[in-house]
């Protein structure tokens, strides 16, 4: 990776998943549609240990995935009203984990020592 990214980048890099990149990850997998393939090459080049990665991915993926697969059904049934409620339930989970991010944090820091 050095010979493609310098070295300034990588520690900004390493420095913001060593410092909230486990919160940032968790939410950045909870999104629906989100490019979580792309995600997890990135994190696979942080310090971000096996557990935590294993926990954050599994934990993020599975609800991301139900809402996604819902959402596409309701579309695809023209089920709107559903939809947005759909929409709305993943906007909501995702700005839940954004406030309580600090207690988050601390659960998954807990579980992965």
């Amino acid at each position: 990776m050095e010979k493609f990214v310098s070295p300034q980048t990588l520690k900004k890099f390493d420095y913001l998943v060593g410092h909230e990149g486990v919160i940032l990850s968790l939410l950045l997998f909870l999104i629906p549609g989100f490019p979580k393939d792309a995600l997890c090459y990135i994190l696979g080049l942080t310090p971000i240990r096996l557990g935590v990665f294993l926990l954050i991915s599994t934990v993020g993926r599975m609800p991301g995935v139900l809402l996604l697969t819902l959402q596409g059904a309701k579309a695809f049934n023209h089920e709107y009203q559903i939809l947005l409620i759909l929409f709305g339930v993943s906007l909501l989970a995702v700005m839940t984990f954004y406030i309580y991010h600090d207690e988050v944090h601390g659960l998954i820091k807990k579980r992965c020592q």
